[in-house]
């Protein structure tokens, strides 16, 4: 299952669970208006998910491979 706006995938459901954000570069993530708390967006130019938080976009931090 996927949803699209203007033919751009924003958010897919792939059918064996997993779940893919919508990508896009820093420069356009940091562009964004309008991001609302809570808003996670996978950044394809450092290759880790941010998170809006308190105005403010937050890189997510993972320990370990699996």
């Amino acid at each position: 299952m996927s949803y699209k706006f203007n033919n751009i995938s924003i958010f897919k459901i792939k059918d064996e669970g997993g779940v893919v954000l919508k990508h896009m570069t820093r420069k356009n993530i940091k562009n964004l208006k309008g991001s609302e708390e809570g808003e996670i967006i996978f950044d394809i130019t450092d290759h880790v998910p941010v998170i809006f938080l308190n105005g403010r976009w937050k890189k997510m931090s993972f320990s370990d491979d699996m």
